[in-house]
């Protein structure tokens, strides 16, 4: 049980850390994430975080819905759909997802080949479904399983299912929703903590129980 606290209490608090990298309105130590400003004569080797600063106004426009802002940069370069554009790995959809902008996630989608929506952060292994399902903005979580159904069973770095994920937080219609798009064979015993994990805690929050 200690263990199982620990666990869920360092993910929760590597997912705050995640959205607000994806947030630059907050005060943030910009080393930390990894924008930290770099004088002329400094040196890094290629592929530090400093590239990353390019994105900025990108991921602003993301967190912020700004889709005009947003097509005209996905415009410019359209390979930056797909891209890690965040020291942390986060990808445009990452950080749409994690905002809870429905209608860019959906354009985002609508450019996006089905298995691109299965790409993790670096992080946590989180795809952006894990990430909605860690919101619990079930609109966000119904347009990717729809372009890519297989998402429902795709696990993070822990091997937790987003389902799992949404009833450790807490999220009742979401768990409920994910439950209903997750194979069942991933929650079987025999298949990992998911299946237990998600009886445990369902049971103890009433998630899946009588509607509301």
């Amino acid at each position: 049980m200690l263990s199982q606290i620990r666990d869920e209490t360092r993910a929760s608090e590597a997912w705050d850390f995640l959205k607000r990298i994806a947030n630059p309105t907050l005060d943030l130590d910009r080393e930390i994430i990894g924008f930290e400003e770099l004088s002329p004569d400094a040196s890094a080797p290629a592929g530090t975080a400093h590239i990353f600063s390019q994105y900025a106004g990108l991921i602003k426009a993301l967190d912020g819905g700004n889709w005009n802002a947003i097509e005209d940069s996905l415009r410019s370069n359209p390979d930056l759909v797909r891209a890690k554009i965040t020291p942390t790995g986060l990808t445009p959809l990452h950080i749409a997802a994690l905002a809870g902008h429905v209608r860019v996630v959906e354009k985002l989608v609508d450019k996006l080949k089905p298995e691109d929506l299965g790409q993790k952060e670096d992080l946590l292994g989180y795809t952006p479904l894990a990430l909605a399902a860690s919101d619990g903005i079930t609109e966000i979580a119904q347009c990717m399983l729809t372009k890519n159904r297989t998402l429902a069973g795709i696990s993070d770095g822990d091997e937790m299912l987003p389902v799992v994920i949404a009833c450790n937080r807490g999220k009742k219609e979401m768990t409920r929703f994910l439950y209903s798009h997750t194979p069942q064979e991933k929650l079987a015993p025999g298949q990992g903590k998911n299946g237990a994990s998600l009886l445990s805690n369902c049971i103890a929050s009433q998630i899946l129980g009588r509607r509301e």
